[in-house]
């Protein structure tokens, strides 16, 4: 009954966000809507071959970040292809982006990949949530290093509210974004400078006096301090990062192509992690609404017409969710094999969902 209860409240709760998502892109479409539409179906039709190549761009994107978290994986002595790990990615992929909130796209990883060890599923579980922390890190530098080189466009910007009063929108995501890289930096520096279980003996005490759960919480610790004594896997990880990003650039680049949209390469590096970084915020599901409304917001300091910024947002979710597909097909394909059917699959996975909530 708790179990049950529980999945009802996490339902309602995901749907209530992504009501609030849509509402934004509702209301940001309502406030453009004297724009010439026209014009962008225009602009699609005559540069096609851009929004192919982004399409195809995002797919070497997905590659970046596959071969990150297999190579995280390999380094916890866990032997899986990469294949597998190819495969259980695309599926995470599938349900964050169509069942989000049901089944979470990092608890579905989490599942299949602790199945390919006896010895060390904490460890394995441990690898897909340091792989996404290794990912928005080095986003997180990424931003805050190319909009200290834009402070045109995140200091000087100047917008006039109704009544001609001016205010600078922007300088507030400049604040956030040094606070939470400081935050998160600071963090990250306790937490490899020494083994805090071991060094701090209260948190050695609340691990001793927690039993089953202060074990799991050390192996969980101990599988992210592996890093600090392996500098080669740890600066693989994050060059895969950091070209992850870079591509995914290049990929909004040709998106925007598409558009019509003409800006330097180097405009979109100051604009776009920052935009992701907001995006990744658990505001709402796969950051619906709070994206687009930074699309709309940052881009527009750079001259870019507010229709065309929130069909550039929409053309990035819409191939997103295009490259999810291929999650249903080889969901289908690891169900099958398992002997179950999709149906039975989802609840394995939901009772799983359930323990961890447990």
């Amino acid at each position: 009954m708790g179990h049950a209860m529980k999945r009802v409240g996490k339902t309602i709760g995901n749907i209530l966000k992504f009501t609030v998502g849509i509402g934004i892109i509702v209301f940001l479409a309502y406030k453009m809507r004297d724009m010439d539409w026209a014009d962008i179906r225009q602009e699609v039709a005559g540069n096609w071959p851009w929004l192919v190549l982004g399409v195809v761009l995002f797919g070497v994107c997905l590659i970046c970040c596959m071969w990150r978290w297999a190579v995280l994986v390999k380094a916890q002595g866990i032997a899986t292809k990469f294949n597998r790990i190819c495969g259980v990615f695309f599926i995470g992929h599938f349900f964050n982006s169509f069942l989000m909130g049901a089944t979470g796209g990092d608890l579905v990883k989490a599942v299949y990949v602790s199945k390919e060890t006896s010895e060390k599923k904490t460890e394995a579980v441990a690898t897909v949530f340091i792989d996404r922390f290794m990912g928005l890190i080095v986003l997180m530098v990424l931003a805050v290093t190319m909009m200290l080189t834009r402070m045109d466009i995140y200091w000087d910007y100047v917008a006039f509210d109704k009544l001609g009063n001016p205010h600078h929108p922007t300088r507030a995501i400049l604040w956030f974004m040094i606070a939470l890289l400081t935050a998160t930096l600071g963090v990250l520096a306790l937490a490899f400078a020494q083994n805090i279980f071991e060094r701090w003996s209260l948190l050695r005490k609340l691990v001793e006096k927690l039993a089953v759960v202060g074990r799991v919480l050390n192996r969980v610790y101990d599988a992210f301090y592996l890093y600090r004594r392996q500098p080669g896997v740890l600066f693989k990880a994050l060059g895969l990062s950091l070209l992850n990003h870079l591509v995914f650039i290049v990929m909004v680049v040709s998106l925007g192509r598409g558009l019509g949209i003409e800006l330097s390469y180097l405009t979109y590096m100051a604009t776009i992690p920052a935009i992701n970084v907001l995006g990744s915020l658990p505001i709402t599901p796969g950051g619906l609404g709070i994206r687009e409304a930074a699309y709309v917001l940052v881009l527009g300091t750079v001259g870019v017409a507010g229709g065309k910024a929130l069909t550039l947002s929409l053309l990035y979710y819409a191939t997103n969710l295009s490259w999810s597909i291929v999650g249903a097909f080889v969901f289908m394909f690891f169900s099958s094999k398992s002997g179950h059917s999709m149906r039975e699959e989802m609840r394995e996975l939901r009772d799983s969902d359930s323990d961890s909530d447990a």
